[in-house]
């Protein structure tokens, strides 16, 4: 009997472990298959109908922001609707950077916050990116509204860097990117952001900066132009025929029509963008400004665009007109029609401007389009004694200091001469003064001019007195 009851609990052990066996590698088998399980896919507009589950959704990213503590919230749109996706900093860290208009594909729990559905990750392989799917830009202008990815040439970059035009081989687009990034024209740039609608068409608000580098564009051949197609460059110098312009090349040329802003001879590259039957200059940069010698303009230049620089030395005003005149080894007129107030410019600057050669009483004249053909650079002050001042400072400013001895009014203008330790000199202001007297010590600034054989400052306004 004793023998019996030892097997039974002998069998009776050995079926425990026979059973606990098959019920771990039971939960093991469980296990693995559940590893193995995909979360089901759904669009985005079938997640109220999974509450609580493990879901698989994929779209594109429209919205980032990023909190303080490194925890990403994303908005996330298919074509059938947008949700939010929290990504944690503990899985968010671990990550490369997302950017706005990225495809990406999320696999986390459904969980309703604030009245609205998410979708939560909780690993970072449950978020993989899969990158920008780019449009051609002449498709994304026909899409207000939405999303897009763009790769192309950044050219006609505004003063601030706020505005340009991205150009590819199908068309371009005006982009306005909000801040400045310090986007240089001929830089192969990809970008995202949301196509929107003005007055003057539509064009996109940049929201991401993906990638940019300089672009390598082929060089183009005028010649061969009409197998040429997409975006290449030309290089060469400006010339002008009539009322139109060109960049002459080594084999041909490529019009430019007006040349706004260029003159003749300047050096520079273009780009260019190829249609088949023609060529279409989408941007210029010049290379080298080509400053014309005033002394050598001649009547046989009359009618022609040139650049030339020098220094001012007159100003005059009538009306809404401004008349400047320019000293570089001999002067010149620089009449600048209907500028009005828009000019802030001083004796002593150093201008450079753009325009025609022309003739007014038998003198030649450079005739700028308007006040945005020419730049203005201060003129410096250089610090001189009395008797250091010579013809070497002809037309250019400097600063004295010394004692008032003499001041003599007119109607329009006064005449103050100063004097230090080691000569004098007279100081012709062109505009009434009232706050000088004999006896007062004083410097003066102003432009170094002869009249009458003896040389004399011509200060500026008013402040040059302190």
């Amino acid at each position: 009997m004793k023998s019996f009851r030892q097997s039974r609990y002998v069998a009776a052990r050995r079926l425990l472990r026979i059973s606990l066996l098959c019920t771990s590698i039971g939960l093991l088998a469980v296990y693995a298959l559940s590893l193995q399980v995909e979360p089901q896919g759904i669009s985005i507009n079938m997640l109220d109908r999974h509450v609580g589950d493990m879901v698989r959704i994929s779209g594109t990213v429209t919205y980032l922001r990023t909190h303080e503590e490194g925890h990403l919230f994303l908005t996330v749109r298919d074509e059938s609707g947008q949700c939010e996706v929290p990504v944690f900093s503990e899985v968010a860290s671990k990550l490369p950077r997302i950017f706005i208009g990225e495809k990406i594909e999320v696999t986390g729990s459904v969980e309703e916050y604030r009245g609205s559905l998410q979708v939560v990750p909780p690993l970072s392989r449950d978020v993989k990116l899969l990158g920008a799917d780019v449009t051609p830009t002449r498709v994304a202008e026909q899409f207000p509204g939405h999303v897009v990815a763009l790769q192309g040439i950044a050219v006609n970059i505004s003063s601030s860097g706020r505005q340009f035009t991205l150009a590819d081989q199908t068309g371009f687009i005006r982009v306005e990117s909000g801040q400045g990034h310090g986007i240089r024209p001929l830089t192969n740039m990809t970008i995202s952001g949301r196509i929107k609608t003005a007055g003057h068409g539509n064009y996109l608000r940049m929201l991401d900066l993906i990638e940019a580098h300089p672009a390598k564009l082929p060089p183009i051949d005028p010649l061969q132009n009409q197998s040429f197609r997409g975006l290449g460059v030309a290089k060469g110098r400006v010339a002008f025929r009539n009322s139109s312009a060109s960049i002459v090349c080594a084999r041909g040329f490529v019009l430019l029509g007006s040349g706004e802003g260029l003159a003749d001879g300047d050096l520079v590259t273009a780009v260019v963008r190829g249609d088949g039957d023609k060529l279409s200059v989408m941007e210029v940069e010049v290379n080298k400004a080509n400053i014309f010698p005033i002394k050598k303009l001649s009547d046989e230049l009359l009618g022609t665009r040139v650049r030339v620089r020098g220094v001012v030395i007159r100003k005059y005003v009538s009306g809404n007109n401004v008349f400047l005149t320019l000293y570089n080894e001999t002067d010149l007129d620089l009449p600048l029609f209907g500028a009005g107030d828009d000019v802030n410019v001083t004796l002593g600057d150093l201008v450079t401007a753009l325009g025609v050669v022309k003739k007014y009483r038998d003198r030649l004249q450079v005739v700028p389009n308007s006040v945005s053909d020419i730049s203005v650079e201060p003129g410096e002050i250089a610090e001189r004694k009395i008797d250091q001042i010579s013809d070497a400072d002809l037309y250019q400013l400097v600063r004295v200091h010394g004692r008032v001895t003499s001041v003599k009014h007119y109607r329009k203008s006064c005449s103050v001469w100063i004097r230090d330790g080691s000569g004098r000199i007279r100081v012709y202001a062109p505009f009434g003064i009232s706050n000088v007297s004999v006896g007062m010590e004083i410097e003066a600034v102003g432009l170094v001019k002869r009249f009458n054989g003896q040389l004399e400052l011509i200060p500026r306004d008013p402040s040059d007195f302190g």
